[in-house]
């Protein structure tokens, strides 16, 4: 982060070319030495509950919410704020290791998990977080979590988002639900959608939100809250908890379950993978071969078809003629080949997934 917000694309160049010094005494090895103890800013801490206390007063009353904590930063004050909004939440599987989760790309441990706890203690929602807090987890009250971009879309069509920015490879049920005036559609990775929203939000009469795949979320705009119409000052970085209370408000106000409120977007599931331990060159000759022969694209597809649409915003984007769409881009920080399917339904999004998942094994 730079002093005025988070850093942007064109901050990198200067900071990696740059050389700086360490002191021998802050390693232990090759292990940069941590302090165990953490001083708590507890006025900044006051302010991040007051931002949602204020906009989404008793919002939880009545609610029984799993509250899975393992290693999560924040897990602790996003606990005294789901209590203060009046839910009643039992918090589960605390850890002091750290647990990897990925909010994009949901492990099957941590949907079992998740199903699990839900049939044994009929919770009516699971709330969590990434390792770091900056991205929701979300599930309902069957134990499913619901994708980042699909709670992305339902919180902005709460908060009456008139533009959005996100990347490339979120779902295109964004779109086909003309619920927005304009989706600005950018390269993957938050310094991205943060520079569509500050172009968006020139005009001061549109709200302008953003968020990514993976649900972190972002405003460029205050908006009212249709609670109360209190204001939500603007954050342009992550956001991990306005979006999970903005679908839970909107499940509220449209008298939905949580698992019903799929039925306010068209159908369109989008699944993630990866290669790992495959490098970048590899990874850019693959997408090279289906950038200069779309036909050749075809074994991407089940049924053998070439694709009808590429879009190289990031990697490269192939829409098939049935309306599939598969997504290929190297990781910008792993040697992985990053790639996403996306179909019509969870089960044909997974199968579209295995299959290109296979060409690809095929090809390295």
């Amino acid at each position: 982060y730079r002093a005025d917000g988070e850093m942007m694309k064109e901050d990198e160049a200067p900071i990696i070319n740059s050389d700086a010094e360490f002191p021998d005494e802050l390693f232990e090895g090759k292990n940069l030495k941590t302090k165990r103890q953490i001083n708590i800013n507890e006025a900044a801490n006051e302010k991040w509950k007051e931002r949602y206390l204020t906009t989404f007063p008793n919002l939880l009353t009545g609610l029984k919410i799993c509250h899975y904590q393992h290693s999560a930063a924040g897990r602790d004050l996003i606990e005294q704020i789901l209590t203060a909004l009046g839910g009643e939440v039992f918090a589960f599987a605390r850890s002091d290791e750290f647990i990897p989760i990925d909010t994009e790309a949901v492990s099957q441990l941590d949907k079992d998990q998740a199903i699990k706890w839900s049939n044994k203690y009929s919770f009516q929602l699971i709330i969590s977080t990434d390792g770091d807090g900056d991205r929701p987890l979300l599930a309902d009250e069957n134990g499913n979590y619901f994708r980042g971009d699909t709670l992305g879309a339902l919180a902005a069509l709460y908060l009456k988002a008139d533009v959005i920015a996100t990347p490339v490879s979120s779902t295109t049920a964004i779109e086909k639900s003309n619920l927005f005036t304009k989706v600005h559609r950018t390269k993957i990775g938050s310094p991205h959608v943060i520079a569509a929203m500050k172009d968006a939000s020139i005009n001061p009469n549109l709200n302008v939100v953003g968020f990514e795949p993976n649900g972190g979320f972002l405003t460029a705009s205050t908006i009212q809250s249709p609670m109360n119409g209190k204001p939500i000052s603007p954050l342009p970085t992550r956001d991990a908890l306005l979006p999970i209370l903005a679908t839970i408000a909107l499940a509220k106000e449209r008298g939905l379950l949580l698992s019903e409120l799929g039925t306010l977007l068209p159908n369109r599931t989008t699944a993630s993978d990866r290669l790992a331990d495959t490098p970048k060159e590899i990874s850019l000759s693959m997408i090279s071969q289906f950038r200069e022969n779309t036909s050749r694209a075809a074994i991407l597809s089940p049924q053998n078809v070439a694709p009808t649409k590429i879009d190289e915003t990031d990697g490269l984007r192939m829409t098939f003629p049935n309306g599939d769409i598969v997504h290929l881009r190297p990781s910008g920080n792993a040697p992985e080949l990053r790639f996403y399917a996306e179909s019509t339904s969870e089960d044909a999004a997974a199968k579209l997934q295995n299959h290109v998942r296979a060409v690809l094994l095929k090809m390295c």
